[in-house]
């Protein structure tokens, strides 16, 4: 029964992998994880187990489960971001080619992935400018996050850390532009 549980598991796991799509993960939720599923079956079937064997071999379907279930999730979370950078680099090379200017909002990751289209891309690596725009200080860059009252604190004590490294990076920018008052920093 072990062998078959780690079988599934397997399985499972490795046809998540080969998913193309979200129909694919779907019936691969199904197939394991469904009403009639193989992890399903195996749930059912506990009942030929010695009694003092079934807590131990319940939690070992119950940690497949969740191995599976996260797999899944991460693997949609993949394949949705996949989808959102296709749309945007078609949309973007569409009006780029146009002749529209394209003004993205992005976080560093961000800029990073456009960089490197930047590299394989002609449309990209001829009209492509990079602003790193930043606080004038991390005092002030504390002040605003706190000031919004949005944020739990260790939200803001994340976003504050990773600053000091994002900050580093506009080196790889073509200009700097320091946000010290809004209206001033849209203007320049």
């Amino acid at each position: 029964m072990k062998d078959r549980l780690q079988k599934i598991r397997n399985e499972a796991i490795a046809q998540i992998k080969a998913a193309g799509g979200m129909d694919a993960l779907n019936d691969i939720r199904v197939s394991f994880l469904g009403k009639k599923g193989e992890l399903t079956a195996i749930m059912k079937s506990m009942r030929d187990i010695p009694p003092e064997e079934r807590p131990a071999f319940g939690q070992m379907v119950n940690e497949a489960r969740q191995e599976i279930e996260n797999s899944l999730d991460t693997m949609k979370k993949d394949l949705a971001a996949k989808a959102r950078e296709l749309q945007l680099k078609s949309e973007v090379i569409d009006r780029v080619t146009k002749g529209i200017d394209v003004i993205l909002d992005i976080d560093v990751q961000g800029a990073a992935k456009v960089h490197e289209l930047c590299k394989t891309n002609e449309i990209f690596r001829d009209c492509v400018e990079f602003v790193f725009v930043a606080p004038p200080s991390h005092a002030e860059l504390e002040r605003r996050l706190r000031g919004r009252g949005t944020d739990a604190e260790e939200v803001i004590l994340k976003r504050l850390k990773n600053s000091i490294l994002e900050i580093s990076r506009w080196r790889e920018y073509s200009y700097l532009l320091i946000n010290d008052d809004f209206a001033n920093a849209v203007e320049k």
